[in-house]
């Protein structure tokens, strides 16, 4: 199953930005898991997917990264990737 996973953090203002436009993605693939990670929640988890910048999204097949999409002027380009 594809999953994709926003990185971001509460006081990251692109965060807030981009959350919306991450939802209303997410209600378009159904067949895929969306979760939002805060770094500041899950520091470790944010540490082993090398997260530099928030936000970040991660798009995982089987647990196996296979795309990465950085920047919330950039989560449109989630919904072309999924599409494939």
């Amino acid at each position: 199953m594809k999953k994709v996973v926003m990185f971001s953090a509460s006081w990251c203002g692109p965060c807030r930005q981009a959350k919306p436009v991450f939802n209303e993605i997410s209600k378009e693939f159904e067949d895929v898991n969306f979760s939002v990670v805060d770094i500041d929640e899950n520091h470790k988890l944010a540490t082993d997917y090398n997260i530099s910048g928030v936000p970040t999204f991660i798009i995982l097949n089987e647990d196996t990264e296979i795309d990465r999409v950085v920047g919330g002027g950039n989560v449109r380009k989630i919904r072309d990737l999924l599409r494939g």
